[in-house]
């Protein structure tokens, strides 16, 4: 389990050991990032989440943590910088709608010549701290 330690102290308190904020917060970052990297079902981000937030020791973060890689990315390729995920939505059509269940990625670009763009996050699951919107339209609105 040593691989799961990252992000928690390296003198590796026990499982009973009480947890601080910074370790659950440690944690769901890692939760986050995995999310991102599409490591988990779109159910669990919120699910493992909640648990971190609400776990007392650090056997219950480790738990959280213990079926994903040590390193983020860490089987993707190294020598290139990450780009960041990017929805793009992009018609010459009157109307774009994203609704419905959806991940979310950290950046969306949507662009209409002539109409409405809708982005709906009502259902969407969403991993990440901040989300970049960038919604061009010509004539028409944005909501």
């Amino acid at each position: 389990m040593a691989d799961t330690e990252q992000s928690l102290p390296s003198s590796r308190p026990t499982d009973e050991a009480r947890a601080a904020d910074a370790d659950r917060e440690a944690v769901a970052e890692r939760l986050r990032t995995a999310a991102g990297e599409g490591r988990l079902d779109l159910e669990e981000p919120d699910d493992r989440l909640g648990r971190a937030y609400a776990a007392r020791a650090y056997g219950q973060l480790r738990a959280l943590v213990a079926d994903l890689p040590a390193e983020a990315g860490s089987v993707t390729r190294h020598d290139a910088l990450p780009e960041p995920e990017t929805l793009v939505l992009k018609t010459t059509a009157p109307n774009i709608k994203q609704s419905g269940r959806w991940a979310v990625p950290q950046r969306i670009v949507a662009e209409s010549t002539a109409g409405i763009i809708t982005i709906n996050f009502t259902q969407a699951s969403c991993a990440h701290r901040e989300v970049a919107v960038e919604a061009v339209t010509q004539t028409g609105g944005s909501g």
